[in-house]
């Protein structure tokens, strides 16, 4: 058997070896890392995806939220049940209709081509929020409920929707047309 040949001792790795080998572990670590993770479109379409769920949940929580509100303060001001859940249904028969003084609809000129429908004078056991709303989305108008001292509370339509609104006040049985008082032209 011949004599093993002595290996000649390795030299010590210089500072370009340590930094190459560092720098494959670190490839190394980074794959295995991702290793099973999506391609970057497919990791766009998942943030996307996750995002859209996240506002789908807040808007759902902001619904929520503004409910209990709502709900919070008709608590506290002792508010009664909304009387135009279903308007065709409510004020059918004339003897469940809340008592009406003179309804009064006004039009007033805002600026130059501007204009603002006034409704005053409802009964107070109606819900005017409701009615207001129902005004806005079967007229497709913008609206609000303010209170006047002088006048009490009033309905504020944008444009010019003094017939519409007479016609929404009298097909569902809120106010008869003799109680009705159209001002202007």
């Amino acid at each position: 058997m011949p004599p093993k040949e002595a290996r000649p001792a390795e030299p010590a790795p210089d500072a370009i070896t340590l930094l190459r080998e560092k720098q494959l572990q670190e490839r190394r670590d980074i794959t295995e890392q991702y290793q099973g993770v999506p391609p970057v479109h497919e990791q766009r379409l998942m943030k996307r995806e996750q995002r859209k769920e996240r506002k789908e949940l807040l808007v759902k929580e902001g619904i929520r939220y503004r409910i209990e509100q709502q709900d919070e303060r008709d608590r506290h001001e002792g508010y009664q049940p909304d009387k135009l859940t279903n308007m065709d249904e409510t004020f059918r028969d004339r003897e469940n209709r809340p008592q009406c003084t003179v309804v009064h609809i006004r039009v007033q000129k805002r600026s130059a081509r501007k204009w603002i429908t006034t409704i005053q004078n409802l009964s107070i056991d109606l819900d005017l929020a409701k009615i207001c709303s129902f005004i806005k989305q079967a007229h497709n108008v913008s609206g609000t409920v303010t209170h006047s001292e002088e006048f009490g509370p009033i309905i504020q339509f944008t444009g010019d929707i003094r017939n519409q609104a007479l016609q929404t006040l009298t097909d569902h049985n809120i106010c008869s047309k003799e109680l009705i008082k159209v001002h202007g032209d």
